[in-house]
C-alpha cells in the first residue's frame, strides 16, 4: 500500500494477494477498532484521509464513529486495493461517504490545505522516499490539521513475531519522529492506545529543515 517505489530500496508494499489478512478477525486483537477511534479522535464534519487504505480497516471505524458526518478519503497507490475498498463501500451503509483516491508517484491528488486529519495506519514502514512524501502530506493539511502515524514497534531481541510486518521492515519510533520533524511537523506526545504499535501525533509546524 505504499505510495512510492525506488530502485535502491526494498519493496515493502503489502501484497494484494494477501488481502484477506487485512480483515481477519484476529487483527482486532492487535489493532482494536475502538483504539483507532481513540487515537485519531475524529470530530464531526472533518475531512479525513486514510493513506494506504487497503480495505479500509483504519477508515471504517472513523466513518462509523461519526455516523458518516464528514468527508472521508480512501487513498491507495494500488488499483487492486481500491477495488476491494469499493466493494466494501458498496456493502456498507455509510459507504457513499467514502471517496476512493488513487495516488501515484508519491503524490496524493487532494487539494492543498483541504484535510483536518491524515492517518497512516500500519503503512509508514512501507514508504520509501519518505522526506519528500512527508513534505507533500504536510501541504495537504490545514493549519490546525494533524497527521497520525500508527505503526508497529520493533521486536525485542529474541521476541517472536505474532502479528504485523517482518522484523526488518519495522522502524523505531524515534526514527519516525525525527523524519517527521525534518519534514516540518511538530510532533506531540500521544497516549498509548495499542500494545504492539506506537502512535505519533504530528501537526504542521515550522518550515522543513534543508
Amino acid at each position: 500500500m505504499s505510495h512510492h517505489e525506488h530502485d535502491h530500496e526494498p519493496d515493502r508494499r503489502f501484497d494484494p494477494e494477501h488481502v484477506a489478512r487485512l480483515d481477519a478477525p484476529e487483527r482486532a486483537l492487535s489493532i482494536p477498532p475502538a483504539a483507532i477511534v481513540a487515537a485519531v479522535a475524529p470530530r464531526p464534519g472533518e475531512a479525513i484521509a486514510d493513506l494506504g487504505v487497503g480495505t479500509g480497516y483504519f477508515l471504517w471505524p472513523l466513518v462509523e464513529a461519526l455516523a458518516g458526518e464528514g468527508r472521508f478519503y480512501a487513498v491507495d497507490s494500488s488499483p487492486v486495493m481500491l477495488d476491494h475498498l469499493r466493494a466494501r463501500a458498496a456493502a456498507h451503509p455509510l459507504g457513499a461517504r467514502v471517496t476512493p483516491v488513487l495516488s501515484s508517484d508519491g503524490q496524493v491528488p487532494l487539494e492543498e490545505g483541504s484535510l483536518d486529519a491524515l492517518v497512516l495506519g500500519s503503512v509508514y514502514h512501507e514508504l520509501t522516499q519518505r522526506p519528500a512524501f512527508l513534505r507533500s502530506l504536510r501541504r495537504l493539511l490545514r493549519a490546525e490539521g494533524r497527521l497520525l502515524v500508527i505503526d508497529w514497534r520493533p521486536l525485542a531481541e529474541g521476541e517472536e513475531r505474532v502479528a504485523g510486518p517482518p522484523a526488518d521492515h519495522r522502524l523505531a519510533e524515534a526514527q519516525v519522529r525525527a523524519e517527521l520533524e525534518e519534514a516540518g511537523f511538530a510532533v506531540a506526545s500521544h497516549p498509548e492506545h495499542f500494545a504492539s504499535l506506537y502512535t505519533l501525533l504530528a501537526r504542521p509546524g515550522a518550515r522543513p529543515r534543508s
